[in-house]
């Protein structure tokens, strides 16, 4: 089973502009996958999200500081994707993403109570 982009994620871009952070929400709807960007310093719309396997294929359009579409593909663990960012003209750049867990994530919900292990039978004693 191929790991899901769906989620929350803290996210790195390291371009020729800068490096950049922002946080990368991925929701579904209607069978697609949706994104929603935020905390960019850039103005970004993303256009389209799609998943085969591991691999996330992303489409954007910036507005801001540079107006061009760029094409970002990650390869997704449980908890990192990391991966490029391509434009028409410009160099590639890299794009790292750390899963925000939230309290609500299946992985965060409490434990199972473990019964504490029955106290030991005392050695028998021989003369």
């Amino acid at each position: 089973m191929a790991n899901s982009i769906l989620g929350t994620w803290a996210v790195t871009q390291q371009t020729i502009v800068g490096t950049s952070e922002s946080t990368f929400v991925f929701t579904e709807a209607d069978g697609e996958i949706k994104l929603e960007i935020l905390g960019s310093k850039m103005v970004l719309t993303p256009v389209a999200v799609t998943q085969s396997g591991d691999v996330v294929t992303m489409t954007l359009d910036i507005t801001k500081p540079l107006p061009t579409r760029v094409t970002i593909v990650v390869d997704v663990t449980p908890t990192h994707f990391e991966g490029k960012i391509t434009a028409r003209f410009l160099p590639s750049g890299k794009l790292t993403g750390d899963r925000i867990q939230t309290e609500n994530a299946p992985e965060n919900a409490p434990a199972a109570p473990v019964a504490e292990a029955a106290p030991a039978a005392p050695e028998p004693a021989f003369p």
